[in-house]
């Protein structure tokens, strides 16, 4: 019987999330035309009622610690690890303020939603061309310096075993060039209701731990300076990780 609650809670989840998507894709400019009303503002609201509702449809439970760690004077780089694609719709639920994602290229292919990603502002970054990803940080960069926040996955994909994977150097580059703070985000419990490749959900609590920021100003910009900024920016989500679990 539990498993064919969790096929029909599973059912329930992408029907309404695929639901909302084409809803939004088609009414955030007819919303933004009549009222007059800024883009950026609109799209904001509807990508967390969207995250709300497909979570509360897949009867997921979310726990939150140290939201109010982001100072909401500045933009911020949110940086988490990736253990699910749950991890998007909880994000994108409990963040207070617009942000980007800068995310695997692979996912604007997909039909409504890779173009819904980018009218939200996504940035693909790709993991296999490094010249094209080194065109994505790039851009990044000068958003930030514009006064965009991000939130990013620097493990690149998802988690093949729950486990912590190693970080690129994008995050680390794209904090010291422009010496806005870093916040360590740990997601916990997202693998366990969410396998890679699996699409039925596990019953669950997810729970989320924003980290106090972390600054990185007046570095040299090198590559050693680039891995040492990643390696602090990767044990301090470990350190989020091992006080939720």
């Amino acid at each position: 019987m539990s498993k064919i609650i969790a096929v029909v809670r599973s059912i329930i989840f992408w029907f309404v999330c695929a639901l909302v998507v084409i809803i939004s894709r088609f009414f955030i400019p007819i919303i933004v035309f009549i009222c007059h009303a800024d883009e950026k503002l609109v799209t904001h609201h509807a990508r967390r009622i969207w995250a709300k509702i497909s979570l509360l449809a897949g009867g997921l439970r979310i726990k939150i610690e140290g939201l109010a760690n982001i100072p909401n004077h500045q933009p911020v780089i949110l940086v988490s690890n990736h253990q699910s694609y749950l991890d998007i719709f909880v994000l994108s639920s409990i963040i207070p303020f617009f942000f980007r994602f800068l995310a695997w290229d692979d996912l604007f292919k997909i039909p409504i939603f890779g173009p819904l990603m980018r009218k939200s502002g996504s940035i693909p970054v790709s993991d296999n061309n490094e010249q094209e990803a080194f065109k994505s940080l790039l851009k990044v960069t000068k958003l930030v310096k514009a006064g965009e926040s991000f939130v990013i996955f620097p493990e690149g994909r998802l988690t093949r075993d729950g486990n912590l994977s190693p970080f690129g150097l994008g995050t680390a580059v794209i904090a010291l060039n422009t010496g806005n703070p870093v916040i360590p985000v740990a997601v916990s419990g997202s693998y366990k209701i969410l396998h890679k490749g699996e699409w039925i959900l596990q019953p669950g609590e997810i729970k989320i731990k924003f980290g106090k920021p972390l600054t990185f100003q007046n570095y040299q910009l090198e590559k050693s300076t680039y891995e040492r900024a990643t390696e602090k920016i990767r044990n301090s989500i470990e350190e989020l990780l091992s006080s939720v679990k």
